[in-house]
């Protein structure tokens, strides 16, 4: 089972930014430099989905699985399943 959420970021801000934010302990929102970027509900194994997203290449972006593994319970993310991408 999987889902994802775009992040879309402010030109000049990093993926490691982000994941600092996003495991801050600080609650609180976003920083500003961070924005919705699109989603995906949830889907299967074997299940298609499509979606329209429109980038810029004034941002970067940041594609994000957050479903927990069901063997070990932690974050897709934090097992690799993330992608850091600007367009041109």
């Amino acid at each position: 089972i999987h889902m994802y959420v775009m992040f879309r970021l402010d030109k000049g801000h990093s993926e490691a930014e982000l994941f600092a934010a996003l495991t801050s302990t600080t609650q609180g929102p976003p920083p500003a430099w961070v924005h919705n970027g699109g989603f995906a509900g949830v889907i299967s194994a074997g299940q298609t989905m499509y979606t329209t997203l429109n980038f810029s290449a004034n941002s970067n972006y940041e594609f994000i699985c957050f479903m927990p593994d069901v063997k070990t319970g932690r974050a897709h993310f934090a097992l690799g399943m993330h992608r850091f991408f600007g367009v041109k």
